[in-house]
């Protein structure tokens, strides 16, 4: 039972660290725009980017 309890805790802090290993990356290959609306859409896809890549690396993956 305690297993149950542990796992989604390392889930989460593995998954919080890849998030900003990412997202620096992401940010340093995808330089931000200065326009609002280009931002808007950089921001879409910057977070849909990274959480898609924490999800499949970490999250998706089968422990026991």
């Amino acid at each position: 039972e305690g297993k149950w309890q542990l796992i989604p805790r390392q889930i989460d802090e593995e998954a919080e660290t890849r998030f900003q290993q990412l997202d620096k990356l992401y940010r340093q290959q995808n330089p931000r725009p200065k326009s609002f609306l280009l931002i808007r859409e950089w921001e879409k896809m910057r977070l849909l980017t990274v959480e898609h890549q924490v999800m499949r690396e970490v999250v998706f993956q089968l422990r026991m």
